[in-house]
């Protein structure tokens, strides 16, 4: 099959103590070669400490071709262009964002993101949920609430990357019968780099439906002209409620 295929001992989600999907993404990590203290002072590894180098390399290697960028806007424009084409260790069943994330690393795509995400040090400590935070608040590549009641909403603020004016449409993936995604309106930025804008993401689950464990979804965004590569948000819900339906609605007041 194309794509990547999950190492059996691959340590993965879901991440039990809060609404975050993690990982945030997968990078190779199966029989890298690599320094190793052994006679010949080389040998091939495996693990997480194989694949988090390399994501953590892929990540300065966008930083030096995009120097303005910052860090999380760095991962937000990885998590993004991931290739999500990746599959569980039996090679028949598709991964998901709880095995990998948004996917494999691919540092062809990277740097090429037509915008990205940001969040700052105190928002992250803000959202500490042992302090009563709420980081289903987060301004990450990605959505989840594990105890949706009824309608939950996201929000979510992007920064323009590309110099020239671009139109963005937007197409999604429905998760499950019971849960539909509705297509936001297309939007434009103007070509300047500090155009901001914010995009809400209200979430209802059908009438009689109990969720036990999250379904996914994904909300993808295309640049007319290909001046970006696809950009792709996961959407990860569980829960009750009287509405089944997952409605994107985008904010259309650009913040300059």
């Amino acid at each position: 099959r194309e794509g990547g295929v999950l190492n059996a001992g691959s340590l993965r989600g879901p991440n039990p103590s809060f609404d975050v999907t993690k990982p945030d993404i997968t990078g190779p990590g199966t029989n890298i070669y690599d320094a190793f203290i052994a006679p010949g002072l080389f040998g091939f590894l495996t693990g997480t400490s194989m694949s988090g180098p390399h994501v953590a390399g892929a990540g300065a290697l966008v930083r030096a071709v995009r120097p303005t960028w910052r860090p999380m806007e760095v991962h937000s424009a990885l998590m993004m262009t991931a290739n999500r084409n990746q599959w569980q260790p039996d090679v028949l069943t598709p991964a998901t964002p709880d095995d990998v994330g948004t996917g494999m690393v691919d540092l062809r795509k990277a740097a090429l993101a037509g915008f990205v995400l940001d969040e700052s040090f105190a928002n992250f400590l803000a959202a500490n949920p042992a302090t009563g935070g709420n980081v289903r608040a987060l301004n990450i590549a990605s959505m989840r609430s594990v105890n949706c009641q009824g309608q939950c909403l996201f929000s979510r603020t992007i920064r323009n990357t590309l110099t020239v004016p671009a139109t963005w449409t937007v197409t999604v993936t429905n998760p499950a019968p019971n849960v539909t995604i509705r297509p936001i309106e297309s939007f434009s930025f103007n070509g300047t780099t500090t155009e901001t804008r914010t995009i809400t993401v209200v979430v209802d689950i059908a009438p009689g439906t109990t969720i036990t464990a999250p379904v996914f979804g994904e909300v993808r965004f295309t640049a007319a002209g290909g001046a970006s590569p696809d950009l792709v948000w996961s959407v990860g819900i569980a829960g009750t409620g009287p509405n089944a339906e997952l409605v994107f609605r985008s904010g259309m007041e650009g913040q300059n």
